[in-house]
């Protein structure tokens, strides 16, 4: 990227020119945080990178109480029509019908709407195991 003395490169060449863009997902290539999520410094705060995406392309920020879901399940993809702002709740929901958690608990039961919550940690718990558990305790 060129830069002139004196000039600072604008926001968005800064982020644009941190991405590998394909016909599909723009991958970035900058700084990572936990869990391989992309982080972009705006002024003085980082924010991850696919939530500035988002601000970029849609002209709002996401709103505090929404999360970002990558429809391509690629965690550095920042392609802004492959991310949905929706609700930690939707986005976990949306997790357990993808690849995201695994099809079956340990025990074989399945991973279904039915017999599967979310716990805080956003991990799946298994409703057959939970009352299989609690029979024994009694």
């Amino acid at each position: 990227m060129t830069t002139f003395i004196g000039l600072k490169p604008s926001v968005e060449g800064r982020f644009l020119a941190k991405l590998t863009v394909s016909d599909d997902c723009w991958e970035w290539t900058g700084a990572q945080r936990f869990a391989g999520y992309g982080t972009f410094k705006v002024g003085k705060k980082n924010m991850l990178a696919h939530r500035y995406a988002y601000y970029w392309y849609h002209g709002e920020p996401v709103a505090d109480d929404m999360v970002i879901d990558h429809l391509c399940r690629n965690t550095l993809c920042v392609n802004p029509l492959h991310l949905e702002a929706v609700t930690h709740a939707e986005n976990t929901k949306r997790g357990l019908k993808g690849e995201l958690f695994p099809n079956h608990c340990p025990k074989g039961h399945d991973y279904d709407e039915a017999n599967t919550y979310v716990n805080k940690k956003g991990s799946p718990v298994c409703r057959t195991c939970k009352r299989e558990r609690g029979r024994k305790e009694v």
